[in-house]
This record gives C-alpha cells, sequence and structure tokens, in this order.
C-alpha cells in the first residue's frame, strides 16, 4: 500500500518510512502544509489538520503534531513547539532554564491516519531531561539536540537513528499505526 505522509519533514519521514518498511507499504512525502489550528491539545491539532487535508488529498495519509514539554516551564512550548522553535530556536528555550535544576521534560506527538473508513490517532511519549547545552553528531531536528531520553546518557540528535526511532515519541505512536495496519484497521 502506498500512504503519504504530509510533512515537510525529511528526518519524519525517513522514521516514518524505517516504521513502515516491515509491512511493505511505501511511505510518500506531500508537503502541503495545512493551516495549523492553535489547539488545547496535539491530538486536537492533529485531527484539525486532517479535516483540512480531506478533499485535497486522497486517503490513505497521515499528519502528526508534536512538541517538547518542560515541565519546569509548565509544558511550555508544548503545542506551541514549532513556533517556540522559529521563534526563539533551542537557545530561547535553555536561556529559559537558565538557573532550573528540574530539567525533566517530554516529548510527545498524535500521528492521525485518515482512510477511507475516517479517521484514527496514536500517541506516543518519550520522558527525559533536557541537556545545559545543544550536544548533537550531526543528527536530529528541532529540539534534538537538547533532549536526553531517560535510560540514555546521549541526546536524540547524538543517539544512532535506530535507537531515537524505537524510543522516540514519534516512533511510538508510529508503531501503534504500524499495529492497527497490521489488524488490517481493525480497532484491538
Amino acid at each position: 500500500m502506498r500512504l503519504t505522509f504530509v510533512t515537510g519533514n525529511k528526518g519524519k519521514l525517513h522514521e516514518a518510512q524505517v516504521a513502515l518498511a516491515p509491512l511493505g507499504h511505501e511511505v510518500v512525502a506531500a508537503d502541503l502544509r495545512p493551516v495549523e489550528i492553535q489547539g488545547e491539545t496535539l491530538e486536537e491539532i492533529s485531527r484539525a489538520k486532517c479535516e483540512v487535508l480531506l478533499g485535497r488529498l486522497a486517503p490513505p495519509f497521515f499528519v502528526d503534531d508534536g512538541g517538547l514539554f518542560v515541565d519546569a516551564l509548565h509544558g511550555f512550548p508544548g503545542v506551541f513547539s514549532a513556533h517556540a522553535l522559529k521563534k526563539i530556536g533551542v537557545p530561547g528555550v535553555l536561556k529559559l532554564m537558565d538557573g532550573v535544576a528540574d530539567r525533566r521534560a517530554h516529548f510527545a506527538c498524535v500521528v492521525t491516519y485518515c482512510d477511507a473508513s475516517g479517521m484514527r490517532s496514536f500517541s506516543g511519549r518519550c520522558d527525559g531531561t533536557l541537556a545545559t547545552a545543544p550536544r548533537s553528531d550531526g543528527h536530529g531536528f528541532g529540539f534534538d539536540p537538547v533532549f536526553v531520553p531517560d535510560g540514555h546518557r546521549e541526546t536524540f540528535a547524538e543517539l544512532p537513528a535506530e535507537v531515537k526511532n524505537r524510543i522516540s515519541h514519534r516512533g511510538r505512536a508510529l508503531a501503534q499505526l504500524v499495529e492497527h495496519l497490521r489488524r488490517g484497521g481493525a480497532e484491538p
């Protein structure tokens, strides 16, 4: 089956291609940039993206929405992560954390899949902490250079792609999508 992932992010596309490869599905990108609502939750935003795309893109397709939620910042940037990344970037978030001892954070992602039978959302989460400075070996994107997942010393940007994809918030949401497709779209 050929699935369209509505994203302009090559890193996200590669992660989805790897996740869905065992099922023999081809994943292609469509950089349609649907207008994003300002919502309260990642699921609300992800589902709204799908609704906007219906009629513009033939199913099956999927979208995602994700964010970095920092405990000491009361969940900021959270649903505003893409906007915060553009406006203040990684340095701005680290500046907000100057002198803050509690560096707990988590990444969360909702993947919403749309086919002829409707929409289904899958969520994933990865807990960790924020590093005090960016660390990268040239991999990763967004806040990856400052996020250290629990059980690891390396940031997402330092981890080998196969490890990051297995433990990441998006990887976990994609794993649920894979199970859904493996069951032929049947509910658990």
